[in-house]
């Protein structure tokens, strides 16, 4: 068995469930931490996952789409300022069924997203302000509702968008109250989280001036957690879908994220 007091951990921890660390698969989380991430620096962003592929490097993982946990059961993350759970995606969008009125992704970009790039005419995206949380209808009649059921649906109500010119943009069909923009269910998200985040817990490396100077463990995430900090807002959808003539780009940017300190409260423990 590897000595730990060789990294200056003295006891042996435990995890939310009593279990000791020092052994097997915890045993060489710390290790790998001390001897390969501590002290180093994290490397610039150079496309989406960029990041998280450096970071599974370490421990031996090659770069995978697998939506399953990154490393002997444990999530492996890093962020700065907010930590993603995943980007996923709607099962329904109201384009999916096809109304004559929005007959495309791009169609319903111009009609429920917003022009936020004055430098970039003709681009419409569906994140910012538009995008609707857990906590209350926005300006635009949208909202975002954790059903009985447990699956997420975001509505949109007419009576309740504030956008003086509302009449012009909306189709006459779709002027109406409780239409269904997009619909998660609760079997894929539960899929989802429990792939990731419930087997042995999630482990996130914190950083300073972008040095790796921390980890932290947390036990595993069951849905029925993970749903009600949804309902909180704790955790929410980071949008970021977009339509640009100029720039195509159909991925649905649906990221999950919470702030670090979300993350911070749910450690068990830290090194």
């Amino acid at each position: 068995m590897m000595d730990l007091s060789d990294f200056g951990v003295d006891r042996y921890e435990q995890d939310g469930n009593g279990r000791e660390f020092g052994t097997g698969a915890m045993e060489n989380l710390v290790h790998i931490y001390h001897t390969k991430l501590k002290g180093r620096k994290v490397p610039e962003k150079t496309h989406d996952g960029s990041v998280g592929h450096w970071l599974e490097s370490q421990f031996g993982v090659a770069a995978n789409r697998d939506d399953s946990a990154d490393w002997e059961g444990f999530e492996l993350k890093t962020g700065k300022s907010k930590t993603t759970f995943g980007d996923w995606s709607a099962d329904m969008y109201l384009w999916h069924s096809s109304p004559a009125e929005v007959p495309t992704r791009d169609v319903f970009l111009q009609i429920f997203g917003t022009q936020s790039r004055p430098d970039r005419p003709g681009r419409y995206s569906w994140s910012g302000k538009v995008f609707p949380t857990t906590k209350g209808y926005n300006d635009y009649g949208q909202i975002m509702v954790v059903e009985q059921s447990l699956d997420i649906t975001i509505y949109y109500n007419y009576s309740r968008d504030l956008r003086p010119d509302k009449s012009e943009i909306v189709p006459s069909g779709l002027q109406v109250d409780d239409l269904v923009l997009a619909v998660w269910h609760k079997s894929t998200l539960e899929n989802r989280v429990s792939r990731k985040f419930g087997q042995r817990g999630w482990v996130k490396f914190t950083q300073k001036k972008g040095v790796i100077d921390g980890m932290i463990i947390g036990p595993p995430i069951t849905y029925q957690k993970w749903i009600e900090h949804v309902k909180t807002g704790e955790i929410y959808l980071d949008s970021g879908m977009y339509y640009d003539p100029n720039k195509p780009n159909n991925r649905p940017y649906a990221n999950w994220r919470a702030s670090n300190n979300f993350w911070d409260g749910l450690a068990t423990n830290y090194f």
